[in-house]
C-alpha cells in the first residue's frame, strides 16, 4: 500500500489500534512516510505544513525606497 505514495501529493494515513496495526505502520515508515505517536502530533504537523505553504505562496514583499540626501545625512 505504501508503494502508491507519490512525492507530489500529500499523503495522510491514520492507523489507530494496538499491536494489530504495527506491521502496517512499519511498512509506511519503511516507505519514508512520517509516523506520529498521537493524532494530536499528526494534526500539528499538518497545520505546520499548511502554514508553511501559505508562507511560501505569499505575495512578494514590496520595499519602499525613500530619497536620501547622503551629504546631509552623513554629517
Amino acid at each position: 500500500m505504501a508503494g502508491c505514495a507519490r512525492r507530489d501529493k500529500t499523503v495522510l494515513v491514520v492507523l489507530l489500534g494496538c499491536a494489530d496495526v504495527m506491521p502496517g505502520r512499519e511498512d509506511f515508515v519503511a516507505s519514508g512516510l512520517p509516523d506520529y505517536p498521537s493524532p494530536e502530533r499528526a494534526v500539528a504537523a499538518l497545520k505546520a505544513m499548511r502554514e508553511y505553504a501559505s508562507w511560501i505562496n505569499r505575495p512578494p514583499r514590496v520595499v519602499t525606497r525613500f530619497p536620501v540626501n547622503r551629504r546631509r545625512s552623513s554629517g
